[in-house]
């Protein structure tokens, strides 16, 4: 049971550093140079992305050795994580994929709340299906954002 519980939870830092990643290393507003004045051959895209892959894996290595400390603490964590994309409106917003990304965390944040009181009969399902409206409008996101991409 704790192994496939750990696993589920390290999923969900899975999930959130998985819908950033095409969005960070694809998004055409986010492949100028950090730095243009420098020969640092580094993208704001890819910073970030390295950025969330540190924030994931630090979750999923806090999880792996905490696992049953501080739940409330990983769920922080998880809405920290998951809403730093707010950081990146501008770029969605050119490229007309924020309202997708939006409403997508919209859901995950207020699945929260069933998550949070599982306890009752059918919240966790109830979680669940937050979670897949969520995954829904972000994998709606990212297949619009691909579609914008040149050479498609």
């Amino acid at each position: 049971h704790n192994f496939f519980q750990k696993t589920d939870h390290i999923s969900i830092y899975l999930l959130i550093w998985g819908t950033f990643a095409p969005i960070l290393l694809l998004l055409p507003e986010l492949q100028k140079p950090l730095f243009p004045q420098s020969n640092v051959p580094i993208s704001k895209g890819q910073c970030s992305f390295v950025c969330q892959c540190i924030l994931a894996f630090s979750g999923i290595i806090c999880k792996v050795f905490w696992m049953n400390k501080g739940k409330i603490i990983h769920l922080i964590f998880y809405v920290l994580l998951g809403w730093s994309g707010l950081l990146l409106v501008p770029a969605m917003w050119k490229a007309n994929i924020f309202h997708f990304v939006l409403l997508g965390g919209v859901f995950y944040s207020l699945g929260i709340y069933f998550y949070v009181k599982d306890n009752k009969k059918y919240f966790h399902f109830i979680w669940h299906l937050f979670v897949m409206a969520g995954t829904c409008f972000h994998a709606w996101g990212i297949y619009r954002l691909l579609e914008i991409l040149p050479n498609n």
